[in-house]
Order: structure tokens, then sequence, then C-alpha cells
């Protein structure tokens, strides 16, 4: 009788420990922005395009949605730190082609994990290589093309639901 109450408590405590711990996912990665973020280098252009969508630092622009088209996936990030510097925000950068899975349901699991962990942080969501993602939407009968659309519809409606800033960056 003993030994089955040991084991009880300790599987208590091994579960217990699980809750705590804060989940991984191993296609994104918390960036904590400084001052000096402002000053990241970014063509004139684009500066000057983002200066009109942020006229004053520390102006944060809640539900903005912008898509970046890039020439340089370093370029694109630095548009997003500049940006996240001038909302005085941290980004959640998410490589989309890490979280896209071949099971069903498993890649809807993983942009859930991603939004609420951001909207628990009040993160800045970037969103890279989000040209895995999309593709071209179909009116196939495919089950492929039909799990393929009905993500897409997912990542739509969480990124509608969002309460935040949402970069979404495509080559």
């Amino acid at each position: 009788m003993r030994k089955i109450h040991l084991v009880c408590l300790y599987s208590l405590f091994y579960f217990s420990g699980l809750a705590q711990k804060e989940i991984k996912i191993p296609a994104a990665q918390y960036i904590k922005i400084s001052s000096k973020d402002s000053l990241v280098k970014l063509p004139e252009h684009i500066k000057n395009q983002l200066s009109r969508i942020f006229p004053q630092e520390n102006k944060v622009n809640k539900n903005l949605r912008l898509l970046l088209a890039k020439n340089s996936k370093n370029e694109s990030m630095n548009a997003g730190r500049w940006i996240a510097a001038r909302q005085q925000q941290d980004i959640y950068q998410v490589s989309l082609s890490g979280l896209v899975s071949k099971y069903i349901g498993e890649t809807e699991k993983n942009l859930e994990q991603v939004f609420s962990r951001a909207e628990a942080k009040n993160w800045i969501l970037y969103f890279d290589e989000a040209d895995d993602l999309f593709g071209k939407r179909t009116e196939t009968n495919t089950a492929e093309e039909q799990e393929r659309n009905k993500t897409i519809e997912f990542f739509i409606k969480k990124l509608n639901g969002y309460k935040g800033t949402v970069l979404v960056s495509c080559s």
C-alpha cells in the first residue's frame, strides 16, 4: 500500500512540474528590443514608409497588420526591430516553415500556442517565411488541399483575433 502511495505522489509532483514549464516552440524565438533598435540600418525609403505608419515614438498602434515583402531577410527583420523599438515592445519571431506539420491538426495546434503565448506577453508577432504556409488556395477535393485551406483559414482567423501588432514577411 505504501509503494502505491509514493508512486502517486511522485507522478503528482512530476506532472505539476510539467505544468509550470514554459512551452518551447522550436520554430519561434523571443527577441528583446532595446532603444538601439530604433537606429537599425534601413534604406531611407523604407524608413520613410514606416515613419508615416508610426509618426512618433511611444505611440502604440494596436491591431496593426503589415505585410513585409522583403528584398532580404535581414532588411525585413530590421524593419520589424525598428517597429518594435518604436512601439516599445518585444518581438516573437516565428518561422512559419517550422510550424507547418504534415500531421492533421498539428499546424493549428502550433499556431494556437504561438498566438496564446504572444498575447499573454504582449509581444509583436513577426511571422517569417509566410509563403510556406500561404500558397495557392484552391477549390480541389484532395484531402491535402482541403487541410491546407483549413490551416490558412485558421491562421487568418487567429490573425484577425490577435490584439496586437502582427508583421508577416514573405519573399
